[in-house]
């Protein structure tokens, strides 16, 4: 799941991210087996809510740092100023400096959730 463009916004503690170019992220569902529940019921089913997962928020270099490695606090993905995708409390795993397909250098932080992952 990735959500790019000059309109996704996301924030980690109280810092939040500037000169965004977008995020993405890999979320964990819980599967029930329900074979034998019952007669109409069987297979896979799918619990609710995600379990947990992984995140990166990339942005141009040149912004203040909104997390540190190792860092801990609670990330939330934003598809507009107003409308949240997901949030959790999570940890920063890495920061990564790059350069994107037009030579702009960014600055990728990569986060794994902690926990349950609340989808608005």
């Amino acid at each position: 799941m990735g959500w790019h463009g000059k309109n996704s916004t996301a924030s980690f503690g109280a810092s939040t991210f500037v000169n965004i170019l977008g995020w993405t992220c890999n979320l964990t569902v819980q599967n029930a087996d329900g074979t034998g529940a019952s007669a109409t019921k069987s297979g896979r089913v799918k619990s609710l809510g995600f379990l947990g997962g992984t995140a990166t928020v990339t942005t141009l270099q040149g912004a203040t740092q909104a997390a540190t490695n190792g860092g801990s606090g609670t990330l939330i993905l934003k598809r507009s100023a107003s409308v949240t995708a997901y949030t959790g409390a999570a940890k920063c795993t890495n920061i990564e400096n790059g350069q994107d397909e037009s030579g702009n250098a960014t600055t990728t932080y990569s986060f794994k959730w902690n926990g349950a992952v609340a989808n608005s």
